[in-house]
């Protein structure tokens, strides 16, 4: 936005001509001398004007421009340039790739609300929307039979269980029946026998216990043998080799007996137990079977269960329909139609281009504002609700109404989004124009003056008519008509004399005052240097104050 300063306008009620050439200065002058200029003019006034006064010729006053009091209106303004934009401003943009078939409207061109701006190509648009609704449909039907026979699988499995018909559970129930039955045949077979086991038992551990007595007097008796033999006693070689065979007979005969009744125990107790324990293996085997099959059967109708949930969750086609949808959404966006009414003030889309991206701007040209700047050292004057009046150069001196509608509640931004720090802050600042301005159009360069304060029936001199007397008071010089002095010819004759003011309302070029010495008409010097209490001055033509 522009550059901006303060300015303020008194417009007395015979003064036009005069407030035009101020209005001008607005836009041209930088702020006025304050204070500090006041305090160093009235430094000078009193040695200024004596010297004039003692060193002029005895019929020469000082010459002195003057400003008529009168009571009119002050005002005091932030001064801005800035650019008319809309207040409602629409972009429409499109995210579509597709190419632009047709674009129906041109700038300029008024619209309402659902009107055609633009076509694109929705030829492989309509091939997708085909193909994802076969894709649907499949899907859906895959689905349902899929849960159809898992659900018809668990409720035959669930009716099986519940009658003892499942196939698993009855073979492996038929087998634990038929072992137990030979294992109860086998152990009966077994409970029989067991006295005839019992006696081959002893019988066997009889003749064992005799084959191994007999057994130790013969290796005895050969050791006996053996010492005759090595004696070479012949008597006692005759008598041991006599009782070494009787023993060897004894032993034989213990063992056949022995062999005998081992043969006899194998023929009885072998096949029995054999038979036994292998019936009772058996048996044993079918029952961790059959707790296998209750364990497999209970876990089958688990995986049916979640079969069946997972069948479920497959008939919900969600991301499918959601692509269907977004295929459709695309379909629909490919006819471009305007979001709100307004006139047509950009134009970007073009046939035969892809329609992706900003397509049109749409802006209510009857809702017009002002985007400016405000520098920091003006915002804090600035509120919401303040009158201000907009020119343009295109239309010349008419001026049109609005008020202060947005002040930023930060300063601008850079590119990275810190505050800038070249120079003052600047704060966003909107200006709603309070009618519709004919003759305006958006991007339009205006002028305008945001009104601070404003007071009437005031009077006002120019910011430098005001000084200081010695005391710090501040004064302001009158022309006053006085008798003269002898020395001057007793004529009446105009001095300035220093009448004390309050002062009020400050603008950069005027400044209001007050005194009970004061009266409309009274002609005020409007620039106190070197002026003195009683100086005789001569006036030039009046300036309006």
């Amino acid at each position: 936005m522009g550059e901006q300063k303060a300015a303020a306008v008194m417009v007395p009620p015979d003064a036009a001509g005069e407030a035009k050439k101020k209005e001008i200065a607005r836009f041209t002058k930088k702020r006025g001398r304050k204070k500090k200029a006041i305090l160093m003019l009235a430094a000078l006034a009193a040695a200024g004007g004596a010297l004039w006064y003692f060193s002029r010729p005895r019929d020469t006053a000082m010459p002195v421009s003057v400003t008529e009091l009168s009571r009119g209106e002050l005002v005091r303004q932030v001064s801005l340039t800035g650019r008319l934009e809309s207040e409602e401003a629409v972009r429409v943009y499109s995210t579509q790739t597709a190419l632009v078939n047709a674009v129906e409207v041109r700038v300029g061109d008024r619209v309402e609300k659902g009107d055609l701006l633009a076509e694109l190509d929705t030829a492989d648009l309509v091939r997708d929307i085909a193909a994802q609704q076969k894709t649907l449909a499949r899907a859906a039907r895959e689905s349902e039979l899929n849960l159809s026979m898992t659900r018809e699988d668990y409720d035959n499995m669930l009716r099986d269980l519940a009658d003892g018909s499942y196939t698993d559970l009855v073979r492996a129930e038929q087998a634990l029946t038929r072992a137990q039955k030979k294992y109860t045949e086998a152990r009966s077979d077994f409970e029989d026998h067991r006295d005839e086991l019992d006696h081959a038992d002893e019988e066997y551990d009889y003749l064992d216990r005799q084959m191994t007595r007999t057994k130790i007097a013969m290796d005895k008796a050969e050791d006996a043998y053996d010492a005759a033999k090595r004696e070479g006693d012949a008597g006692k070689i005759a008598d041991t080799k006599k009782a070494f065979e009787e023993k060897e007979a004894a032993y034989n005969e213990a063992r056949d007996k022995w062999e005998k009744a081992y043969d006899d125990k194998d023929e009885v107790y072998d096949p029995i137990t054999i038979a036994y324990r292998d019936a009772r293996l058996s048996y044993l085997e079918a029952l961790e079977d059959k707790k296998l099959a209750d364990r497999d059967a209970e876990r089958a109708l688990e995986t049916l269960k979640k079969k069946l949930e997972l069948g479920e969750l497959d008939q919900d086609l969600t991301v499918q329909r959601l692509e269907l949808e977004k295929l459709q959404k695309n379909f629909s966006e490919c006819t471009v139609k305007a979001p709100a009414a307004g006139v047509v003030t950009a134009v970007y889309a073009k046939e035969g281009m892809p329609g992706s991206g900003l397509l049109f701007v749409i802006e209510d040209t009857d809702r017009l504002v002002v985007k400016t700047e405000v520098k920091e050292y003006d915002v804090a004057s600035l509120r919401e609700g303040m009158k201000s009046s907009i020119k343009s150069d295109a239309l010349g001196d008419r001026a049109f109404a609005g008020e202060v509608s947005r002040i930023a509640p930060a300063a601008l931004k850079d590119a990275n989004g810190e505050t800038k720090t070249e120079g003052s802050a600047s704060y966003e600042t909107e200006i709603a124009l309070l009618e519709p301005g004919e003759g305006l159009r958006v991007g339009m360069k205006v002028r305008l003056n945001v009104i601070i304060e404003r007071k009437e029936g005031v009077l006002s001199v120019p910011y430098e008519a005001v000084t200081t007397d010695p005391g710090g008071n501040s004064i302001v010089y009158v022309l006053r008509e006085e008798q003269g002095t002898a020395d001057s010819g007793d004529a009446l004759q105009t001095v300035a004399r220093a009448v004390r003011v309050s002062t009020g309302m400050e603008t950069d070029f005027s400044l209001e005052i007050s005194s009970e010495e004061l009266r409309e008409g009274d002609r005020v010097i409007s620039d106190p240097t070197g002026l003195s209490d009683g100086l005789p001055v001569s006036a030039a033509p009046v300036t309006a104050g």
